[in-house]
């Protein structure tokens, strides 16, 4: 569980528990990647060059939504 200070949408909360509770590197490696595979595509219009991590190689922009 995480703390009040860090109230995760319960979907995310749900994965991060699965996530915390397998041991075996490999398994959650596996779990990382099955996880990513079912995230909706990043969109276009948020890939802005200002939120581009420089150096980071494949192209990392994270970004920041309100919830609310």
């Amino acid at each position: 569980m995480t703390s009040t200070a860090q109230q995760l949408p319960p979907n995310l909360e749900k994965i991060l528990q699965k996530f915390q509770r397998i041991t075996e590197l490999k398994r959650r490696y596996e779990y990382l990647l099955w996880v990513a595979k079912r995230v909706p595509p990043f969109p276009a219009e948020d890939k802005l060059p200002d939120y581009k991590v420089p150096g980071c190689v494949p192209s990392l922009l994270p970004m920041k939504r309100s919830r609310g």
